[in-house]
């Protein structure tokens, strides 16, 4: 289990994520009416900001309170040719940035020394 959490600040939306039956095939999902699913959308060319906070932390707290265990963010998957670069900000490496260059799915590693890992998944539709 990690022990942080991680937000977008800005540049991603929450959209409902609706998957219609097909002639007889039925929806691949099924939410429950107290719970229906969301996905994050992006826009390409749109700056993409994300926070973590430390368990009992402040959210994007400088790294000189993070008792020397910083995050550090990674691709693990990413369209083709996209070459998406991620940005901490200055002695905030709970603060970071991206901006998607296509569309596709993006999902990013966000990890703390020592904390573990959250998968976040971004979906960029144009």
């Amino acid at each position: 289990m990690p022990d942080f959490s991680v937000r977008p600040t800005f540049g991603v939306l929450v959209a409902d994520w609706v998957d219609p039956a097909v002639g007889k095939l039925p929806s691949r999902i099924a939410p429950s009416v107290a719970a229906p699913m969301r996905r994050w959308t992006i826009a390409s060319t749109t700056l993409v900001e994300l926070r973590a906070t430390p368990d009992g932390g402040s959210e994007g707290a400088i790294d000189v309170l993070l008792d020397a265990r910083l995050f550090r963010a990674w691709w693990v998957e990413a369209p083709v040719d996209s070459a998406v670069v991620i940005l901490s900000l200055p002695e905030r490496s709970s603060v970071q940035r991206f901006t998607p260059t296509r569309a596709g799915h993006y999902t990013l590693a966000f990890q703390r020394d020592g904390g573990g890992k959250v998968l976040l998944h971004f979906d960029c539709d144009s």
